[in-house]
């Protein structure tokens, strides 16, 4: 039997060898915490992308009326929300000055009237007075031949009796009388000749007063164009004094009042809005520059208004304006969105919280966003477990992390798709419905990194 003595050396030995092994597990074994990840499962279904923006319904068309004329109005018949047709009565002026106007026109066009008249009559006149004068000069003309015929024999028989009675054949009575014809004969031919040069002169100032009334019945005739152009300005004057709907549709601003006086000037304020149908209405949303890509014409778009909580209301894309809207430096886009309000329960001017279906998918694999954002520290990273999968590195890839059954991180390869913010779809790729994704680490765990560059996904 062992001695007391020796079984007491035999205890303190054990109780040394265990605390230096208790010690060296204590001072050698790897403190660190174990590594607990957050997962999220592959899940298949639909899933939508959406593009977010804010925008204000407006009127299809909204016409802003003005007067045309500068005058008091006296009368306002319709009210506001009113609605009106096409030439339906807004207001109207004070009409005296604008009617007096129009009298005075309408009698200075028909003195114009009667002086072309009188131009005419006294163009006639003229015309008469040339037509005689030409009928008297052909008279003449036919006086002066006569008269020279008769000079011409005059002449002829006094040579010969002059030539007689130089031989004895001829008495000088007879040459007397031949030079007494002779001379008569040269006085009728000069008193025709001047008689035929006052009728060409009297027809020549016929001719100039023709000329002189046909140019006062042309300027009378100007004048009467003149005074209807100003008739015609008259009338539209005093039509202007009464503001008149442009389009059908409705009252949606009116400034005009009872005696106050307006102006036709271009700087004047409108007196009246009127809007077409409200049964259409036209939803401006903003688009922000990096989401604009995305919306094409005809996509569906649903919209809510804090005037009508709960309710959501829908649209078509219509148009996508060309022009950018920059305000401190954030550029943004106008999309119309065309809006059917057939209960007329949506107002000009309100604003909607508008989402723009861009695409749509059904039982398509999906994961949550924080999937394509999570990066395990470099030593897990070394040590995981590799995976067959896509081309990592190209433009269409990412990388997301599944967790084995053994509780080791592998890389996984795979195709991003549709987004709707929230989760991700997964359009290619070694992954199948059930498959642990890793979304993040537990708090305490290993730090996991996080890829600067990646942010949220947008497809």
């Amino acid at each position: 039997m062992w001695s007391s003595a020796r079984f007491r050396k035999l205890v303190l030995l054990g109780v040394v060898t265990f605390g230096v092994v208790g010690s060296a597990v204590y001072f050698f074994a790897d403190t660190r915490p174990p590594i607990g990840y957050r997962t999220a499962e592959i899940a298949q279904g639909q899933i939508v992308s959406i593009v977010d923006a804010s925008g204000t319904l407006k009127p299809q068309a909204l016409v802003s009326i003005s007067a045309q004329s500068t005058g008091q109005i006296a009368d306002v018949p319709v009210n506001l929300n009113a609605s009106v047709k096409t030439g339906d009565v807004l207001a109207r002026l004070d009409s005296g000055t604008a009617e007096a106007r129009l009298a005075m026109a309408a009698a200075d066009l028909n003195v114009a009237r009667g002086q072309v008249e009188i131009a005419g009559d006294q163009a006639e006149q003229a015309q008469r007075q040339v037509d005689n004068a030409r009928a008297t000069l052909q008279g003449i003309h036919a006086d002066v031949e006569h008269a020279e015929l008769a000079r011409g024999d005059a002449n002829r028989d006094l040579k010969r009796k002059r030539e007689l009675l130089q031989t004895g054949d001829a008495a000088p009575v007879e040459s007397d009388k031949a030079r007494t014809a002779s001379g008569q004969a040269d006085a009728a031919f000069a008193s025709a000749r001047a008689r035929e040069n006052a009728a060409q002169a009297a027809l020549a100032a016929a001719e100039a007063q023709v000329k002189v009334a046909q140019s006062g019945e042309a300027n009378a005739v100007a004048i009467v164009a003149a005074r209807e152009a100003a008739l015609r300005q008259a009338r539209l004057d005093l039509d202007h004094t009464t503001i008149r709907s442009p389009i059908d549709g409705i009252v949606v601003e009116s400034n005009a009042v009872v005696g106050q006086t307006v102006s036709a000037a271009a700087q004047a304020a409108p007196l009246f809005a009127v809007a077409n149908d409200l049964h259409k209405l036209d939803l401006h949303a903003n688009v922000d520059e990096a989401d604009i890509g995305r919306i094409i014409e005809g996509q569906v778009a649903t919209f809510t208004f804090d005037a009508y909580p709960g309710q959501v209301f829908t649209g078509k894309v219509a148009e996508i304006r060309k022009t950018p809207q920059v305000l401190q430096s954030v550029v943004s886009y106008d999309v119309i969105i065309s809006v059917v309000n057939d209960d007329l329960k949506l107002l000009p001017g309100m604003t909607a919280d508008t989402r723009i279906v861009t695409g749509e998918r059904d039982d398509v694999l999906m994961v949550p966003n924080a999937a394509f954002r999570f990066r395990p520290s470099a030593a897990h990273e070394r040590s995981a477990v590799p995976a067959a999968g896509a081309e990592s590195g190209t433009p269409s890839t990412a990388t997301i992390w599944r967790l084995t059954h053994g509780g080791h991180l592998q890389a996984l390869a795979v195709r991003a798709g549709l987004s709707d913010g929230i989760e991700t779809e997964i359009a290619g790729g070694d992954v199948a419905v059930g498959d642990a994704i890793v979304i993040g680490a537990n708090k305490g765990s290993a730090p996991e990194t996080r890829d600067a560059r990646v942010g949220p996904l947008k497809f």
